[in-house]
């Protein structure tokens, strides 16, 4: 990628463009290290063309720790799956592969200036997630489909440190739910199933990110396996950059090799007018969400000992990604942007505001392991950056969520990242839904009232039917907060309003609720109906589970009223850091004002108190509430 569309990314916006390079920094300032990624051993899978020279030790130096060539390589591993074409072979000749490996993790901090850097500083072919490691599953070898066996493909990947996979390709884009997609859906669950080439006992589960499509901005144009329930379906938003020939380009109007000019690339907060836009044909949302898709720049597939200016592989012809018109042969110099050099080129589509989600799913994934969170699942993952996006304004966009051409908002790493106190919960054995009709209940303290809430709601369903509806477990989200009731995916432009019906055909739901929140927030997820294995290799056959984000949400919980003896009541108060609560009862709801009686102050600092509230033994019924004084 190019640094541009790290920083729009880490929302470090002046307008509508990025405010200025910097993006190593801010990796930094939110506690990113190389040696955090070497620890946990993260690998994102590159599923396409080969990522360089198809070898581990790849010739681009920013495939390697800090982009030196002496460190150690970040690429795991590199192989053919499926069958080879005639002429096969692992190097990314196609410039496609080397693109999204780059957009994912590429490194650059090389010396200021021509080569490495545009005339604003912002440096070419520095990735999303710099220190992660990528592994290179060959699909395209380099133009060929090669007829992958995904199962055997994905449980090796598995096997190899891969939790992420960028699948930046798609078939027909007509947004039907086919046999591919259910296939994702049962992948992203479990990736090591019973019959694979390393199979594993139980659910190990893979974060699939896909692309939306190029198929324009007609509705139902998502391709598979993007129409997938539980995959990360990503569209594509403007990069800001230009292409015009003063900045390296071929000619004056910035116009790249897929006729995209730089009009197409001038404001972060419009969608691109090729990124293709839901529902799928059974009516559920996509896409999830977007980056920055146009004009982004990469790394080209190097020779060994490349020049000062770079010197790419004999076989690259750039022939399936943009680069700048004339291109796409060997040998060709507009093969490369900026021009007179050979370290970089450019693309546009949806394929690289895929990478770059998959470069951000990376740091999320990260950001749990940093904290000390433990693994996130698929479901949390989807669930976290879904909560974290930025509404977009611009043309094609300033719609009401859930959007068929932004989804539910841009990737936004600077609010996935600020550190603002969040409720989560995911996939936990007393969450789990066995039957229709129940439900489980959290209670949230708003801690900072000049915030946004936002709760966000993931499961991964069961792989559904290829011919009709594809959904099959569904769960309810309802949010009660300041005296009103909030239905998942009910939204008047970017925040939920009152009223509405529950959602009954996707498996991720949000309530965005703007500044001004305040007091406690009750969030109740409801199984409005169980007819499928929600959680395959655990009994009972019926299931499901889910994960949970509340943003600007601290955890209060209440447990049942208990009359422990004749004069005794206890509860239990689950306060918040540095917070004050008080607990207060009341006999009668009738009355009007309700009156309510303190029984404790407690200004804790976290977690689980026991309460002792010594009655006279008379009362039929106590009802408690907890305020902030």
């Amino acid at each position: 990628m190019d640094e541009r569309q790290g920083v729009i990314l880490a929302g470090q916006l002046s307008g509508n463009a990025p405010a200025g390079p910097g993006y190593l920094a801010w990796l930094a300032s939110r506690g990113f290290r190389q040696q955090q990624f070497i620890t946990s051993g993260l690998v994102v899978d590159v599923a396409d063309s080969g990522i360089d020279n198809g070898t581990t030790i790849p010739g681009h130096a920013g495939l390697y720790v800090s982009g030196n060539t002496g460190l150690a390589s970040r690429v795991a591993y590199a192989r053919l799956e499926g069958t080879p074409n005639t002429s096969s072979t692992l190097a990314g000749c196609d410039g496609h592969g080397p693109l999204t490996g780059h957009i994912i993790g590429g490194y650059n901090d090389r010396a200021t200036g021509f080569p490495h850097q545009d005339s604003a500083g912002y440096r070419y072919g520095l990735g999303i997630a710099p220190f992660v490691r990528l592994g290179s599953s060959v699909i395209f070898d380099p133009v060929d489909w090669t007829m992958p066996d995904f199962e055997d493909m994905f449980s090796r990947a598995y096997s190899d440190g891969a939790r992420i996979s960028c699948d930046s390709w798609g078939g027909v884009e007509n947004g039907i739910y086919d046999a591919d997609a259910q296939t994702f859906d049962a992948l992203v669950r479990d990736v090591q199933p019973a019959g694979s080439a390393v199979p594993a006992a139980g659910n190990q589960g893979m974060v699939f990110v896909m692309p939306a499509g190029n198929g324009g901005s007609s509705a139902q144009t998502i391709s598979s396996p993007g129409t997938a329930k539980n995959v990360i379906t990503v569209g594509a938003a403007e990069n800001v950059r230009s292409l015009a020939s003063d900045q390296g380009g071929g000619n004056a109007a910035g116009t790249d090799g897929c006729g995209f000019g730089d009009p197409a690339a001038d404001n972060a907060n419009e969608i691109a007018v090729y990124s293709s836009r839901g529902p799928c044909t059974d009516g559920r949302g996509k896409p999830e969400l977007v980056a920055p898709g146009t004009h982004v720049t990469g790394g080209v597939p190097q020779a060994p000992t490349p020049l000062d200016t770079g010197m790419a592989l004999a076989c690259y012809d750039a022939s399936w990604i943009c680069a700048l018109p004339g291109g796409g042969s060997a040998g060709n110099v507009s093969n490369f942007f900026p021009l007179g050099q050979q370290w970089y080129s450019t693309g546009s589509g949806t394929s690289h505001a895929t990478a770059a989600a998959a470069g951000g799913a990376a740091l999320v994934w990260q950001y749990f392991a940093n904290r000390g969170w433990g693994v996130p699942s698929p479901a949390m993952m989807k669930a976290y950056l879904m909560n974290s996006t930025r509404y977009l304004t611009g043309t094609n966009a300033n719609d009401t969520l859930w959007s068929s051409a932004q989804g539910m908002g841009m990737v936004d790493l600077d609010r996935a990242f600020d550190g603002t106190p969040r409720l989560l919960r995911d996939q936990q054995g007393v969450d789990t839904f066995t039957n229709s009709g129940t439900s489980r209940s959290f209670t949230g303290a708003v801690c900072k009232a000049y915030l946004p809430v936002r709760i966000t709601l993931s499961w991964t369903d069961a792989p559904g039917s290829t011919a009709g509806n594809a959904y099959k477990n569904d769960l309810n989200l309802s949010v009660k907060a300041d005296g009103k009731t909030y239905l998942g995916n009910v939204f008047t432009g970017a925040f939920s309003t009152t009223g509405g019906v529950a959602d009954v055909r996707n498996n991720v739901e949000s309530v965005f609720l703007p500044p001004g929140t305040t007091g406690l927030v009750e969030i109740t997820v409801t199984a409005f109906n169980i007819n499928s294995d929600g959680v395959p290799n655990v009994p009972p056959t019926l299931d499901q589970d889910f994960a949970l984000v509340a943003y600007n949400l601290a955890a209060v919980n209440i447990s049942a009223i208990n009359k422990v003896s004749a004069t005794n009541y206890a509860t239990r108060l689950l306060s918040m850091t540095n917070t004050q609560y008080r607990l207060e009862f009341t006999r009668n709801l009738a009355t009007n004002p309700v009156l309510w009686t303190p029984i404790v102050t407690n200004a804790g600092t976290g977690g689980e108190i026991t309460l002792i509230d010594s009655g006279n033994g008379m009362d039929p019924k106590r009802y408690y509430r907890v305020v902030q004084p």
